[in-house]
């Protein structure tokens, strides 16, 4: 079943280059303005999942018809308002901005760069659905380099502690049950034996 996820990117996972247009056709002002409009340009994204598989959709908003963007892998997004654009398996990708003002087509203004988290392969094994609190498990992380052989041995290690730790905590519950069993024990004992006691008392002296 697919799942949809959506994170907002304020810059910490994109950064942007110094606008470089530099055409001697556009005047300053153009130049500040069209500078101006590639900075608003904002970035957001979302992923599915399925099984084995993750796609990201970026969101790109604020577009208007001074620019247009061109992606790493050679994709060109114009037009007004927002675009979605897919990827599948990238975690960098770069937006080259340009102008289409007719006085100075196709000058680059700006590079913007949206980092996406790497996804684990592992997350989605069934050892992992039944442990997600191992490490290696979680959804987000760089694990290409290790192999299934070292992944299984770690999950071995983790589980062997984890069962270590449970027998731990119930030996040591068990001996806490056991100290208060035997304090119970002879609490009761003693008030026993002053009750009966008490009672023996109380007879002698009411014969008497």
């Amino acid at each position: 079943m697919k799942r949809c996820y959506k994170f907002v990117l304020v810059f910490l996972g994109s950064m942007f280059m110094f606008p470089t247009l530099s055409s001697a056709q556009c005047s300053y002002e153009r130049q500040a303005e069209l500078s101006r409009i590639a900075n608003n340009v904002q970035f957001s994204y979302n992923y599915n999942t399925t099984s084995e598989h993750i796609e990201f959709q970026v969101n790109i908003t604020n577009l208007t018809n001074d620019i247009y963007l061109q992606d790493n892998n050679g994709t060109i997004i114009s037009g007004q308002g927002e675009r979605q654009i897919n990827y599948d398996n990238v975690t960098t990708i770069s937006y080259n901005i340009y102008s289409k003002d007719p006085s100075c087509p196709n000058e680059l203004i700006s590079t913007k760069y949206v980092e996406l988290p790497t996804y684990n392969h592992f997350s989605s094994y069934d050892d992992c659905k039944k442990n997600p609190d191992f490490e290696l498990c979680t959804l987000w992380s760089n694990n290409s380099d290790l192999s299934d052989e070292n992944f299984y041995g770690k999950l071995e290690r983790y589980l062997q502690e984890e069962q270590n730790d449970t027998y731990s905590e119930v030996s040591n519950k068990s001996l806490f049950e056991r100290i208060k069993e035997e304090y119970f024990v002879q609490t009761v004992m003693v008030g026993g034996s002053l009750l009966v006691l008490l009672i023996i008392l109380v007879l002698k002296r009411v014969r008497r």
